[in-house]
């Protein structure tokens, strides 16, 4: 976790996904980037789009807007996969936009009660309201993971 001592905040990025703000923790942000060619996978989660190689590196693309349960849309020129690290392992997340970088102290973020459309409650954190009044909800990178990794290693039954 990256915090600011001086004022005990902790980094997040936050991004745009169809019209709701999002945040992950800027420290396991490995780069942005634009969005690769992918090479889809056979017998795996739907919302896992595929892989693609970064410099020689393969990744994992996860499709966070079918993994929310929003609305599918074609890939725009402004969409970015956010490439993230923890533990070891790497995975990247494709986002509508990247919006902005904000400092958020741990005591100002508040549990997510009942997951609404587009809330998946196990791999978020919980919700900061920022000064404009804007609501963000920040993923637990840990809980992420998990899910995404649990996609790759445990193959759709139905396939």
């Amino acid at each position: 976790m990256e915090t600011d001592k001086s004022k005990n905040t902790v980094r997040y990025s936050l991004f745009n996904l169809s019209g709701q703000l999002f945040g992950i923790e800027i420290a396991y942000i490995k780069r942005i980037i634009t969005l690769p060619k992918v090479t889809k996978l056979p017998n795996v989660s739907d919302f896992v789009e595929g892989v693609y190689s970064l410099r020689g590196l393969i990744v994992t693309l996860i499709n966070l807007r079918q993994l929310l349960g929003f609305n599918e849309k074609s890939t725009e020129k402004t969409d970015r996969v956010i490439l993230v690290e923890y533990r070891g392992d790497i995975l990247s997340f494709c986002v509508d936009e990247i919006k902005d970088f904000i400092d958020i102290p741990p005591d100002k973020i508040k549990p997510i009660s009942m997951p609404q459309k587009g809330q998946s409650k196990p791999m978020l954190e919980g919700m900061f309201a920022a000064d404009n009044g804007e609501k963000i909800q920040l993923f637990a990178i840990d809980k992420l993971f998990k899910v995404g990794k649990g996609a790759i290693s445990n193959p759709r039954k139905d396939a």
